[in-house]
């Protein structure tokens, strides 16, 4: 997941910069049951640093007065349960909040950003098949984490083979 470092993410003591998160600090993660999110402490499992330099990203405004600057791949759920990635999203879409209940999209604006970013992963490295406890509140969002932004992308280059006749069809 890649937010702008001075983003907000929840952990056991409140919210604090995303920037700030290291290696085995612990954040809220969550599960879903019957679609709302159930929250729990996990470790930091990887914490990245990406310096700041010119970058094409998208703003969004949503809720009564939220406001985040992501990636176009940051993956965000859906109130229907859907992952959507940043650059997917659209005004009305309806966001899961933190809190389980739905957010609306207002705006979502792409342009360019200069300052950090940063990226984390809650609870392990590997993929069981499933987002429950990658699911972090970011600035009171239910947002993926960046094992879960890495195995969307994985899926879809692995679609995109498959349609060109060019992946093993065990992968």
């Amino acid at each position: 997941m890649s937010f702008a470092a001075d983003t907000r993410v929840n952990t056991p003591g409140g919210m604090r910069p995303i920037g700030e998160l290291r290696k085995d600090d612990s954040v809220l993660a969550a599960s879903l049951d019957g679609g709302k999110p159930i929250w729990s402490s996990e470790a930091v499992v990887l914490a990245a640093d990406i310096p700041g330099g010119e970058r094409q990203m998208v703003v969004l405004r949503y809720g009564a007065d939220g406001e985040l600057v992501a990636t176009f791949d940051q993956p965000f759920l859906l109130a229907s349960g859907k992952v959507k990635e940043a650059r997917l999203l659209v005004p009305g879409d309806a966001l899961l909040g933190a809190d389980g209940e739905p957010v609306a999209l207002n705006m979502i604006v792409e342009g360019t950003y200069s300052g950090a970013l940063a990226d984390i992963v809650a609870g392990t490295l590997e993929w069981h098949g499933t987002i429950d406890g990658h699911l972090l509140d970011v600035a009171g969002l239910a947002c993926g984490d960046y094992l879960v932004e890495v195995q969307m992308r994985l899926r879809q280059a692995l679609r995109a083979y498959r349609a060109r006749g060019e992946a093993p069809n065990d992968a």
